[in-house]
C-alpha cells in the first residue's frame, strides 16, 4: 500500500479507525470482509467533512478494488478532491492516472505539471519522476543538466533508481562534467536498494579507462551480492561474474568451469545475455 499521508485537521480518529480496519483486511486478505466495509463507511463520512487523507485513500480503495468494485472514473474522481486540500500523495496518484489514461483521457502535459510542481515541493517520487521524463525526453523535451538537477535531489532522499540515474549522468558526463569516483559511490548505493540496473551501469564504470577498481575487487564485491535479497540483483551479479571471469580467468579458482556456472545459474533466472553467454560457451552457433 502506497503511503498515506495523515490529515489530523478533521476527524483524525474516524481516520485512525478506518485504517485499522484496512490493514485487518489486508492482514487476512478478505477484501470483502466487514473491516473492509466499515472501512470504507468510515472514509466517505471522513470525506464528507472535507478530510483530504480520507479522500485519497477512497481513490486508491477504488482504483484497486479494495472492498469494491473498481472503477477508475470514481478513483480519479476521489483523487481530484483529494488534490484540492493539498495533498501530495493524491497529486502524485492524479497525474500517474493523467500519464496512463486511468480514468481521464491521457494528458502527459497535466501529468508533467503535476510531478513538476511536486517535485518542487520536495516530494521524493515525484523528482524522480521529473528526473526520467527529462532523461529520456517522455512527454517533455531531453534535458540532461534538469534530470541530473531533479535525480540529485531524489536521491539525496534515498530513492534507489534516482541515485542510478544520477550514477549514469555522472557516470556519462550528461547535464554536467564526468566524475567517476561519485558515479560508483552512487551507483553502489542504488545497487544496495535493489537496483539490477545500477548494477549494469557499474559494470559499464569498471571499463572506463581512468577505472581503478581492480579485478579482485569487482569479484569480491559481486560475490557478496550473490546473497542480495532482491533476486534480480543476485541474478545480474552472476551475469557480471561471468563477463569478469571471461575478461580475468586467472582469478576464479576453477576458470572456465567457474564461469560457465555464473551463466548456467543466471539463464536459470531468466537472464537473457546470461542465456546467450552459456550457450556460446556450450559451443552453439548463431
Amino acid at each position: 500500500m502506497a503511503h498515506l499521508y495523515s490529515d489530523s485537521r478533521v476527524l483524525p480518529d474516524t481516520i485512525r479507525r478506518a485504517l485499522t480496519f484496512f490493514y485487518r483486511s489486508r492482514f487476512t486478505r478478505n477484501y470483502s470482509s466487514r473491516y473492509i466495509r466499515r472501512a470504507l463507511v468510515l472514509l466517505h463520512e471522513a470525506a464528507e467533512h472535507g478530510n483530504g487523507s480520507a479522500m485519497s485513500f477512497l481513490g486508491l480503495a477504488y482504483g484497486e478494488a479494495w472492498g469494491v468494485p473498481q472503477d477508475l472514473q470514481k478513483a480519479v474522481y476521489w483523487l481530484q478532491q483529494a488534490a484540492t486540500t493539498g495533498h501530495r500523495l493524491a497529486r502524485y496518484n492524479l497525474a500517474v492516472a493523467y500519464d496512463n489514461g486511468l480514468g481521464v483521457p491521457r494528458n502527459r502535459v497535466q501529468a508533467w505539471l503535476l510531478f513538476r510542481g511536486l517535485a518542487a515541493e520536495g516530494y521524493r517520487d515525484a523528482q524522480f519522476e521529473a528526473a526520467h521524463r527529462l532523461f529520456y525526453g517522455e512527454g517533455v523535451v531531453q534535458n540532461y543538466a534538469q534530470a541530473r538537477y531533479w535525480a540529485r535531489q531524489a536521491a539525496r532522499q534515498g530513492h534507489s533508481e534516482a541515485m542510478q540515474l544520477l550514477g549514469t549522468c555522472l557516470l556519462r558526463g550528461l547535464g554536467g562534467p564526468t566524475h567517476l569516483a561519485a558515479a560508483q559511490r552512487w551507483l553502489k548505493r542504488a545497487v544496495a536498494g535493489g537496483s539490477c540496473l545500477a548494477l549494469q551501469r557499474l559494470a559499464e564504470a569498471w571499463q572506463h579507462p581512468t577505472n581503478t577498481v581492480r579485478p579482485e575487487e569487482r569479484i569480491c564485491y559481486l560475490q557478496q551480492l550473490l546473497e542480495a535479497r532482491s533476486k534480480a540483483v543476485a541474478t545480474q551479479a552472476l551475469y557480471t561474474l561471468g563477463c569478469v571471469g571471461l575478461q580475468y580467468p586467472h582469478l576464479l579458482p576453477a576458470r572456465r568451469a567457474n564461469v560457465t556456472e555464473y551463466f548456467r545459474w543466471a539463464a536459470r533466472f531468466k537472464h537473457q545475455g546470461a542465456a546467450l553467454k552459456f550457450a556460446q560457451l556450450q559451443g552453439e552457433e548463431f
